[in-house]
């Protein structure tokens, strides 16, 4: 759970829908922003608090997570999402 305190973005590439997506509940408790392939548990699960990109878009995926890397006030626009 520490990693998860310490992480500024957290990143959840599950490939099945049905799986639960238990990591993505926790970064979005702690109000980390997430990057995630765009599957339904996942748009259900982390609403707005969540960017979603193709599934097995592995290239996607990485810009986006270095956009979030880049831009803080995204970052913290996204975490006030996931607060609430």
């Amino acid at each position: 759970m520490e990693l998860l305190i310490r992480s500024d973005i957290g990143k959840v590439p599950m490939l099945f829908d049905y799986q639960f997506p238990g990591k993505m509940f926790e970064f979005v408790s702690l109000g980390k922003p997430v990057v995630a392939f765009d599957l339904p548990e996942h748009r259900f699960t982390a609403q707005k608090a969540a960017l979603c990109v193709q599934p097995n878009d592995v290239v996607d995926l990485a810009c986006k997570i270095v956009a979030l890397m880049d831009n803080q006030g995204q970052r913290n626009e996204i975490e006030e999402i996931g607060k609430k």
